[in-house]
């Protein structure tokens, strides 16, 4: 939720503006049996919604239309799937704040043409979603104005002790190699 402040002849007027983020599969099926899942973004303009299209397609007996997310284990890069669409969700949070800061006019057309051409320029990291510390990043800079100090000194610690092990080993830790092998040699490290 993000507040934004009026001034008006000495007093102050507050709105909030809350924004969601949901995702859902297409009604349609495509030629292999899957469906896409969407992004829909809703709180710009009341009652109206931004639908975005992602580029992945998924048996619809693997979602979780309560959770929203591909059912773990059903899937083979479930996870992958996961924590792309968490990433989505937090960047599509953190460019509504930045939006939100310039000033720009409240409605889905200005909103969405530039929540595009964020994401386009920040193509790069959506890519990377798939390492951990990557991923790490990005949640922690979306959730640090939630949590204690002490919660964030201590992620940073463990940030600092994944970083040091993946630089040890010589490259990036992905998702699809944490398993009970990975947390075994972290233990060793």
């Amino acid at each position: 939720m993000s507040v934004i402040f009026f001034i008006f002849n000495f007093r102050i007027c507050i709105f909030f503006i809350s924004m969601t983020v949901d995702f859902y599969l297409d009604s349609k099926f495509n030629r292999k049996n899957l469906k896409k899942i969407y992004c829909y973004i809703r709180g710009i303009e009341k009652g109206k919604k931004i639908i975005i299209p992602t580029d992945i397609h998924i048996k619809p007996e693997n979602w979780d239309f309560k959770k929203q997310k591909v059912k773990s284990k059903k899937e083979t890069n479930f996870s992958e799937i996961n924590n792309y669409l968490e990433l989505l969700s937090l960047k599509i949070n953190k460019i509504f704040n930045i939006y939100l800061q310039n000033d720009l006019p409240k409605n889905n057309e200005t909103f969405k043409n530039y929540l595009l051409q964020e994401l386009n320029k920040k193509s790069e990291k959506i890519d990377n979603k798939n390492y951990l510390l990557d991923f790490f990043e990005e949640y922690l800079e979306s959730k640090s104005s939630s949590l204690t100090k002490s919660t964030i000194d201590k992620y940073k610690i463990l940030y600092k002790h994944l970083y040091s092990y993946q630089t040890n080993y010589g490259r990036k830790i992905l998702f699809s190699d944490i398993n009970k092998d990975f947390f075994e040699k972290l233990k060793i490290y």
